[in-house]
């Protein structure tokens, strides 16, 4: 039996969940903060796309437009949260390296690019929030064009997401290539997003996958944010910081890298290989 077998939909009301999402993105957009507002925005986003993904099979164009359109309106405010996410990691690392001999060359490089990517998130233009929610308030129109699913429509869905995931998984477990990485993470993002908002719809085993599938998700962002700090590194050394401090920058990157990679590589055979017995987290 695989990990997550097609659950029955009941009565779940697909495309209302659909467009509750939407209206939840829009009004994130018109009311929040904007940091909170894009985060929000682009979770709700991504939840869209996981249920349309799973429509395609009863309105396979109108589907794919509205998982096109919400990852174009998240492409438009994903700047910011980039620049964010690289910041973050590098602070984390120096902190790690902080006190420890060995790395003080590293710890002092990951600071500086820390303040270069914080400079460079300020000098980015604010993000057209009032824009964002415009396009959104376009997907809800096409939401409610698609036809109502009915229970085979939304298996079938459902299927579907699991193979393309476990699809993804089989290809990019061991591997070091960045896209077949990332698109395991997108694939496994879907499966997630689907079996949150698919709640009571799932084998009762589901709320404890849940939880290894989301450590997955953040294994593999984490793992794909290392991956990026590094390329940034190679591409934008700091001026005021020494060759050899770069490069030890990049190695203590490309460790943590690594780090992550066997770690989402472990999460993923307790969720898709069938011999995998119990559901434990890898040592961390």
């Amino acid at each position: 039996m695989t990990a997550f077998a097609p659950p029955s939909a009941g009565q779940l009301d697909l495309k209302r969940a659909l467009i509750a999402e939407l209206e939840a993105a829009e009004t994130a957009f018109l009311s929040m903060a904007p940091d909170e507002a894009i985060h929000a925005g682009r979770v709700r986003l991504k939840r869209t796309r996981a249920l349309a993904r799973i429509a395609a099979r009863a309105a396979p164009w109108t589907a794919r437009r509205i998982g096109g359109l919400a990852r174009d309106i998240m492409h438009a405010l994903s700047a910011a949260r980039d620049l964010t996410a690289l910041e973050t990691l590098a602070e984390r690392l120096a902190k790690a390296a902080s006190g420890k001999r060995q790395h003080a060359k590293a710890g002092l490089a990951l600071i500086a690019i820390a303040a270069e990517l914080r400079q460079a998130r300020a000098a980015l233009p604010a993000a057209d929030l009032h824009r964002a929610a415009e396009q959104t308030r376009s997907l809800i129109g096409l939401a409610r064009a698609l036809p109502a699913l009915d229970d085979d429509d939304i298996a079938t869905g459902l299927a579907r997401v699991l193979r393309r995931c476990a699809k993804a998984w089989r290809k990019a477990r061991g591997a070091k290539a960045e896209t077949l990485r990332h698109t395991w993470r997108k694939r496994e993002k879907d499966r997630l997003y689907a079996l949150k908002l698919l709640t009571g719809h799932w084998p009762p085993q589901a709320p404890r996958r849940a939880k290894l599938s989301a450590r997955l998700c953040d294994a593999l962002g984490e793992e794909r944010d290392a991956l990026l700090l590094r390329a940034h590194l190679r591409a934008h050394p700091p001026e005021a910081m020494s060759k050899s401090g770069v490069k030890a920058a990049q190695r203590l990157i490309a460790r943590r890298r690594h780090k992550d990679r066997l770690a989402a590589d472990a999460y993923g055979r307790r969720l898709h290989d069938r011999q995998t017995a119990p559901l434990t987290a890898p040592e961390s």
